[in-house]
């Protein structure tokens, strides 16, 4: 029932296959004794993949979980252009540029903390890593 957790549990799944993919991508490409019969190793992988990023896209909206919802969009943007579909990667990609332009250059992409104006520093005190944009 907890939104967040699923949202953030979907995240992970996803961002872990699609690493799991590039992995087996990249095995398959050096294996030079490699069957060739049709679909690669990796294909349900990367469907798996997708499914968890997706899922993960929705609940992030559904929850408004801006973090997440930008991490959803670069991992599925570059899952997608592997896949071969550039326009919905680009659509992605716009999508996540726009988020960071709605959040201004006083908010924390990691924790929405809104930073004063007295802050020289761009480093979030509360993530304590530089994320303002």
């Amino acid at each position: 029932g907890d939104g967040e957790a699923v949202a953030r549990s979907s995240l992970q799944i996803g961002q872990v296959s699609w690493m799991q993919v590039r992995a087996e991508y990249h095995q398959a490409a050096s294996d030079d004794a490699g069957s060739n019969d049709g679909a690669p190793q990796y294909a349900d992988t990367l469907a798996d993949a997708e499914v968890w990023l997706r899922k993960a896209l929705d609940l992030a909206w559904k929850n408004y979980i801006c973090n997440f919802i930008a991490d959803a969009q670069i991992h599925l943007a570059c899952l997608v252009c592997f896949k071969g579909d550039e326009d919905e990667a680009v659509e992605l990609l716009t999508k996540h540029m726009e988020g960071f332009m709605q959040m201004g250059p006083r908010m924390c992409a990691g924790c929405m903390q809104l930073r004063g104006d007295d802050a020289p520093m761009l480093t979030c005190k509360r993530c304590r890593v530089a994320r303002f944009v």
